[in-house]
């Protein structure tokens, strides 16, 4: 190349600019579609009508027992998230130790609408 020919300064093509521009726009959506759900959806009903809910699928459940406790939670499950009550149901094992059970029972219940999602029954010991 010659001395005389002027150099021009080297340019960014924009075809990076644009992809840049693209995943921005992108992830900005993806959090939208993520966080907008959880935003707009909140607890509906109490703790006491999750644990009724919850304890009348105890009961229809094959494996059912009466609980000597009971313990609700509200928690975010799923993706996207969803708001709902865990309610436990234990009865201790009285010869173990305060952790140890002969039943327990996890119940999920939709904190929205009050929607049995799931029941977990574990028996253990002699029961």
């Amino acid at each position: 190349m010659p001395d005389d020919q002027p150099t021009r300064p080297f340019r960014q093509p924009a075809r990076p600019r644009r992809t840049k521009l693209l995943i921005v726009v992108g992830l900005v959506l993806v959090a939208i579609v993520v966080l907008a759900p959880r935003a707009c959806v909140g607890e509906r009903i109490s703790e006491e009508e999750a644990v009724a809910n919850a304890l009348a699928a105890l009961e229809a459940a094959p494996d059912a027992f009466v609980p000597a406790k009971t313990e609700a939670k509200l928690l975010q499950q799923g993706f996207p998230a969803e708001l709902m009550w865990v309610v436990l149901f234990t009865v201790p094992d009285p010869e173990g130790d305060p952790d140890d059970f002969l039943h327990h029972a996890a119940v999920y219940v939709k904190a929205d609408d009050g929607e049995v999602r799931q029941v977990r029954v574990t028996t253990l010991g002699g029961g």
